[in-house]
């Protein structure tokens, strides 16, 4: 071939695009073993990173051997490709050993942990050094092909290995892994380097006398000394460039997310901002008159830019709140919005990324001119790949805890400015010139400026203005901020004295500090996710609790004298010293000496301390959030169970604000798919609670209130007085919706294949919700009892009314209509005026049964007492009730129509399925008697009626013959659930 420089760049791209997958994937599944903990991912990088370097050097050393270098990089790229192939079994045989038989035998946490490391390393370091001999190989075999365009040579390959970088990110993250999982995702760019590979052999193989090696001329003294000084000025711009690169990570999450979608758009931002500085001084080095001059410059306006990110910063939170107020929450909405992210990393990113790109370049062609020989392209490379670990290293472990993001930033700033004053000291010849040494006092007095004048806003950072886009008010203050080694901590306060603690500016926790004030939705969640498994299980000993947040759930466990000892796992230890503003609420972990806190990934911590446990909570951050889904996935829930105890339980807090039913169906498959039993209790309207063990869960009886677990306290401040304010809560268990969760084509929730982590993001941009599995709770159907054979009460209905409790306000209503209808029982009226619309309309719909004018309508009046009783009241009180109507105007001398609605509603409060069909039906054919509202319930009820005695077919037969009569019924949550049940069970007539 004549001229393969442009196909071997395109080639490059395509090698830049599966090396960027690698990066991404390789992360993924490192972090099922290392964990999400700051050392861990500190590692995975640090592998990568340090095998790159490795496999650089090594070819600075041995290449000028090997004569045709494009043929072994074609070699190298097989190798790539074929170990990626085997990667998936091999990392699943290692872990798996490593967790059940190898990590359980070593007592020591420092051997644990050493173990881990090296096996991580095994398991990457020899293809991240492979990989970091690409570069190397294909830049020097390229320059032997073509010595006169060098520099160009050089800066077009990382210009072209860095797009495809970039778009490998991307590619990777919305589109591949959604499709083909991480294991299908691997094979990809195994399958894509062992296509370059045969590409490039078949190219070059009948070629190998045409490319000579560079020659290495050190007739001047100067040349080794300038080889050094080049060494360190790449090792120091990798340092800055990283330091950059890790702090804006975690500026830009608090703008626009701490997602895994997020973190891909900002490292490809990163990455097209190097590319675009390669592309950029490819048409001008091999031009330049003095490379290392124009190098200087380069390092100095790096250096600058860096530093004016600062007061650009805080423009990007009012940039993402207007951009948010115009924006649609639907799909294209969406897609804008990861647009509009990307635009804003680019915004932060761009000008110094722009600028360390041409760096590498730059310093390698200086070396070759000055007669250092090939041996300085993988030198540089190397070198600079080393100096990324440092920065990676530097920043999350010194520069967070100890200078925070701003003087991070300003650290890498500094770096970047000082080589370029000292590049321009030692190299410019002659004298610098008044205009040019001003450059000196001119470059320290911005970085004084800027350190000086230049605050990042605690109000902004703290607002997570990527949710609603809503910033903080300034009512609202900011009562601590610190920047920990895994995310951002803050507290916030509002007006009315709760006190928000915040993740990367995630609200993850609130408690009303008022003394006597009423408490937050919040301590209801984590009152109950402490109370129920206790309650449902109250021999329980030893208990683990999975992240931390406010404190008070481990809190509320402590309250239980017969608990003997409670671990509670925790990431971030800023999250702890936090926390601490929360005392009195959350005093017990920190003072109970049964309590102990560790700093330490769940799967790592159960496997290093090998105990079992009686219960194990997780209540971890929304699975949007990146990494965190992995605390929902099948192989999670397989792991976890090794460490309980026999009739042990697992109970998972799930956010379904924020979510979606399709998201929450694939979490139920995966519990399922691991835990004979499971039943799901509603905490508050936004929040559920789900409980899995290899044994039956019990229901909960009055007994469980009346023994000593020191609990009654916390729950009456959240006005949870009786096993019935708990009974209302329960939304279903495996009977009840094992057809719906396992019949349908929804993927279970997997580490390999993350449906959760793929599409939680999007739900969250949305503000979807997953309440359809609150439908038996507030609708007008009675499907909990009719379908799960699920009362609310065995004896008379006695909910606590809470304002803090939207579940109890229907139950209430039914109790206060039946107490109105019968006069035989009185319930106290509540003067929350959340609940007062409630009774106007109770009192409004009583008075008008017991006095119907003569030509009133009957059937709405008795539907409406049917909708607002039969779900909530059991057959008895339901008896009780419709025997009272009977002796007021609306329910005596009816016609023979309004007598059969009235037979309805006594058959469905009998929950007599039979007759249920047959009036329903029967009313159904006279439409003209129907209004819409009428058409649906009818509707509703009928396929109700048919999906409990399992008639599948017949329900769907029934939808498709009747649908039409109302087009609209199908948005009705609790239709569209009844239709998804018909849909997804089998054929069972």
């Amino acid at each position: 071939m004549r001229n393969p420089r442009t196909l071997l760049f395109v080639l490059f791209f395509i090698s830049g695009f599966s090396g960027l997958i690698y990066e991404s994937i390789w992360t993924h599944y490192l972090k099922l073993f290392l964990g999400h903990a700051a050392y861990a991912q500190t590692l995975v990088l640090a592998i990568f990173m340090g095998g790159m370097a490795i496999g650089a050097w090594f070819c600075s050393k041995i290449s000028i051997r090997w004569r045709n270098l494009l043929i072994i990089y074609a070699l190298i790229e097989g190798v790539i490709g074929v170990a990626a192939l085997l990667f998936h079994p091999v990392f699943v045989q290692i872990t798996q050993n490593a967790f059940t038989s190898i990590i359980p035998r070593l007592d020591d946490p420092t051997l644990i942990h050493l173990f881990k490391w090296s096996s991580a390393g095994l398991l990457i370091l020899p293809q991240s050094i492979l990989l970091g001999m690409t570069f190397p190989l294909m830049s020097s075999g390229l320059i032997r092909f073509y010595p006169s365009q060098s520099g160009n040579s050089i800066a077009m390959l990382y210009f072209t290995n860095s797009f495809g970088g970039a778009v490998g990110v991307l590619i990777s993250g919305f589109v591949t892994i959604k499709w083909l999982g991480l294991d299908g995702t691997i094979v990809l760019a195994g399958a894509i380097n062992i296509l370059l590979a045969l590409i490039v052999w078949l190219l070059f193989r009948k070629q190998p006398r045409q490319a000579q090696p560079i020659s290495q001329q050190q007739r001047e003294s100067m040349s080794i000394s300038r080889f050094r000084v080049m060494l360190v000025v790449a090792l120091l711009t990798g340092v800055a460039s990283f330091i950059y690169e890790i702090a804006w990570i975690r500026m830009l999450s608090l703008v626009l997310g701490s997602s895994t979608h997020a973190f891909e758009l900002m490292l490809s931002a990163f990455i097209f901002g190097l590319a675009t500085g390669g592309l950029w001084i490819s048409r001008r080095i091999d031009r330049l008159l003095n490379p290392i001059i124009f190098l200087a410059g380069v390092q100095i306006v790096m250096g600058l830019a860096a530093l004016s990110t600062l007061p650009l910063y805080g423009q990007t939170f009012n940039l993402m709140h207007w951009f948010l107020s115009i924006l649609d929450q639907d799909a294209s909405g969406y897609l804008l919005f990861n647009l509009f992210s990307h635009s804003i990393a680019m915004l932060i990113m761009f000008p110094t990324a722009f600028c360390a790109g041409m760096t590498l370049p730059l310093i390698t062609y200086e070396l070759l001119k000055a007669g250092t020989g090939e041996r300085a392209i993988g030198a540089v490379y190397g070198i600079n790949t080393l100096g990324a670990i440092i920065g990676i290293v530097v920043t999350v472990h010194l520069g967070f805890p100890y200078l925070g993001t701003k003087g991070a930033l300003l650290f890498g700033a500094f770096i970047d400015i000082a080589l370029g004053l000292y590049l321009l000291w030692r190299y410019h010849k002659g004298s610098l010139g008044v205009k040019r040494l001003l450059i000196f006092p001119a470059s320290i007095g911005t970085i004084l400026l800027v350190a000086l004048l230049v605050e990042l806003s605690p109000h902004q950072m703290a607002s997570g203005v990527y949710r609603k886009g809503e910033l903080l008010s300034n009512k609202e203050r900011v009562v601590s901020y610190k920047d920990g080694k895994t995310a951002t901590i803050s507290m916030t306060a509002s007006t009315g004295n709760v006190h928000y603690i915040r993740t990367n500016g995630k609200a993850d926790a609130s408690i009303n500090m008022q003394p006597g004030g009423m408490p937050s939705y919040d301590e209801i969640t984590m009152t109950l996710t402490a109370a129920i498994p206790m309650l449902l299980k109250p021999d329980a000993k030893q208990i683990a609790n999975i992240g931390f947040g406010s404190g008070m759930t481990s809190h509320v466990i402590l309250a239980n004298p017969h608990i003997e000892a409670l671990d509670t796992i925790e990431i971030e230890p800023e999250m702890v010293t936090t926390a601490k503003a929360f005392r009195p609420y959350n005093i017990r972990v920190f003072s109970d000496d049964r309590s102990k806190i560790h700093y330490e990934d769940a799967k790592t911590f159960f496997s290093a301390n090998n105990k079992k446990y009686d219960i194990i909570i997780s209540e971890p951050s929304n699975p949007w959030v990146s990494g965190v889904s992995g605390l929902f996935t099948r192989e999670f829930y397989h792991n976890i169970k090794y460490y309980l105890n026999d009739n042990g339980m697992v109970a998972q807090w799930v956010q379904i604000y924020e979510f979606d039913i399709t998201l929450l169906v694939s979490i139920l498959k995966a519990v399922s798919s691991q835990f004979s039993d499971y039943v799901i209790y509603a905490l508050n309207h936004g929040d559920i609670l789900i409980l899995a063990s290899d044994s039956a869960i019990a229901d909960l009886t009055d007994d469980e209130f009346s023994n000593e677990l020191g609990l009654s306290a916390d729950l009456a401040r959240i006005n949870v007085n009786t096993s019935e304010d708990l009974r209302l809560r329960w939304l279903g268990d495996r009977k009840f919706l094992a057809s719906w969760i396992n019949n349908n084509d929804i993927p279970t929730n997997s580490d390999y294949f993350p449906f959760v982590d793929q599409n939680a993001a999007k739900a969250r941009f949305m503000s979807s919700d997953a309440k359809e599995i609150f439908f038996s709770l507030i609708e007008a159907f009675p499907v909990r009892a009719v379908l799960g054979q699920r009362e609310l009460s065995n004896t008379n209905t006695n909910i606590s009314i809470s304002p803090l409790a939207m579940l109890s306000y229907s139950p209430y209503k039914a109790t206060y209509v039946l107490s109105r209808m019968t006069a035989n029982t009185t319930i106290p009226v509540q003067s929350y005026p959340q609940l007062q619309p409630y009774i106007n309309e109770s009192d409004k719909l009583v008075a008008e049964c017991k006095n119907l004018p003569a030509h009133g309508d009957k059937v709405y009046l008795l539907y409406n007492i049917a909708v607002s009783t039969v779900p909530f009241l059991n057959p008895e009180e339901l008896e009780e009730l419709w025997s009272a109507v009977e002796k007021m105007a609306c329910g005596s001398d009816l016609n023979e129509y309004v007598n059969r609605w009235l037979a309805l509603f006594k058959a469905i409060s009998r929950r007599d399925t039979t007759i249920m069909q047959q009036l329903s039906l029967q009313l159904l054919k006279q439409p003209q008697y129907l209004n819409q509202t009428r058409i649906k319930y009818l509707m509703g009820i009928n396929m109700l009626s048919l999906l409990a005695d399992q008639k599948y077919v017949d329900a769907r037969q029934f939808w498709q013959e009747y649908s039409s009569l109302s087009p609209e019924a199908a948005k009705i949550r609790e239709i569209s659930y009844l239709l998804m049940l018909a849909n997804s069970a089998g054929n069972t007539r």
